[in-house]
Parts: C-alpha cells; sequence; structure tokens
C-alpha cells in the first residue's frame, strides 16, 4: 500500500449494500479464496540481474535445493531476502533509481 495515494471512508454498513451484501454471502462448495499483491517494477528487474550475477543465482540455486542451507537468505514468493531485506546486487542498476 505504501506506493499508492489513498483515502479511507468509513461507510456505516446500512449504507455501504455492497459490503454489506458481500459479507453475508458465501458458498460451502467451490470456494476460491485469493491474496493478491503488487509487485514492483523493480522486483522483475532485480530478479534478472539474481539470475545473472554468479554467486547470486548459486546462492538461489543452493536456496531451492535446501531453504535452510545459508543463514540469513531465504526465498518468498520468488523473491531473494537477506534478514528479511530484498537482496540488490552490489553492481546492481537499481541502486540509484530505489535511492532516488
Amino acid at each position: 500500500m505504501l506506493g499508492y495515494d489513498y483515502e479511507i471512508i468509513y461507510k456505516k454498513g446500512c449504507e455501504n449494500m455492497v459490503a454489506n451484501d458481500l459479507s453475508h454471502r458465501f458458498e460451502e462448495d467451490n470456494t476460491l479464496l485469493a491474496i493478491s499483491l503488487p509487485i514492483p517494477d523493480y522486483i522483475e528487474e532485480a530478479r534478472k540481474e539474481w539470475f545473472s550475477h554468479p554467486s547470486l543465482s548459486q546462492l538461489i540455486n543452493n536456496l531451492l535445493a535446501d531453504p535452510n542451507s545459508i543463514v540469513g537468505y531465504s526465498l518468498k514468493d520468488e523473491i531473494l531476502h537477506y534478514m528479511d531485506k530484498i537482496v540488490i546486487s552490489s553492481t546492481s542498476t537499481l541502486k540509484t533509481h530505489i535511492l532516488a
């Protein structure tokens, strides 16, 4: 939500008919639940850099084989993290874009 400009407006249940109807409807069979998250463009660019960087691509392969093989590193939703922060290679062109 950080990348969006939004405003939260409260409506009472009786005034907000769409939300009120949705909160009362459900199907017991064939229910589909999904969580959708926005993925910034720079994540795709970082992903390309990880696989072109020799040591980071090897690190990812090691984590795919054994998620606990390297302390501090993890793959979450195909995104490389170190100590719960997204990894950007030392030679990345994204540094100036992210810091700007």
